[in-house]
Parts: C-alpha cells; sequence; structure tokens
C-alpha cells in the first residue's frame, strides 16, 4: 500500500535547477602587512659571549668544584646557565592596529589576528589601553 498524500513538487524542482545559476565569487585584493613591525622579546640562554663584551666581561664556572671525598659520596654539582638575554620577535601589527582591528566585524580576519595579538599580550600580563588618541602597553599586576 503506498502513501500517497502528498503533493508532489518534481516539476518545480527541475525548474529550478534549469533557471539558477551560482553568483559570480567575488576576489579581494590581499592586504599588504605593516611597514612598521611592533618588537616583542623573549628570553634566551646564550652559552658565548659576544664579542663587543668579551674584552670587558670576566667569565668564570657556574659549576662549583666538589673535593673528591664528597664526589665518591654520590654529591654532584649542577650546572646553571651563564647569563640570559631577550631576543627580539616581529610582530606584523602595531597596537593601533590591534585596536582598530577590534573593531572589525567577526567574519573579519583582520579581527582574528588582532584578537590573536591581544591575547598574546595578555599571556605576557600586558594590556592595551587609549589614553588621549595614542594606544599604550600598560603591565597588569
Amino acid at each position: 500500500m503506498a502513501v500517497t498524500n502528498y503533493t508532489p513538487i518534481d516539476d518545480i524542482i527541475d525548474k529550478y535547477k534549469k533557471t539558477y545559476t551560482p553568483p559570480p565569487i567575488k576576489e579581494a585584493e590581499p592586504i599588504a602587512p605593516s611597514e612598521e613591525e611592533k618588537d616583542i622579546k623573549i628570553t634566551v640562554e646564550h652559552t658565548e659571549l659576544d664579542e663587543e663584551v668579551a674584552p670587558i666581561v670576566r667569565t668564570r664556572k657556574e659549576t662549583i668544584e666538589i673535593p673528591p671525598d664528597l664526589e665518591e659520596l654520590g654529591v654532584q654539582a649542577t650546572e646553571t646557565s651563564r647569563f640570559s638575554d631577550l631576543k627580539q620577535i616581529k610582530v606584523p601589527l602595531s597596537d593601533e592596529e590591534i585596536e582598530v582591528g577590534l573593531k572589525q566585524p567577526v567574519t573579519s580576519s583582520f579581527r582574528w589576528l588582532a584578537e590573536l595579538a591581544k591575547y598574546l599580550l595578555a599571556q605576557a600580563h600586558i594590556v592595551l589601553k587609549t589614553v588621549h588618541g595614542h594606544v599604550m602597553r600598560v603591565m597588569k599586576s
């Protein structure tokens, strides 16, 4: 027993398939990266002295020499890093561009790049504040 309590719409679908044309694909021009790049620094370990400071700075061993009788008991020296420095990382967005990007629509890739930059700054306990029209970085306590 076949159920026939519906109205067939096959003719409407066929007519729609014949007249439908997909909308043209819009192409946008890519946005060039900003000339001005912002510097963010991270800590890196150095193992050698730079040529500029080698004549001035005197190096010494960080490991303590342990007497032989203590070595027999199993005492070991631990080595620590000699010194650390900051390494620069370049980011394509300035602080002003981050603030502009945060005001873009949610569908914009520029918005999400700005959100990522804001998140990275928040991980470093830095907040962007606008004071008298200038964007400033403020350290959170």
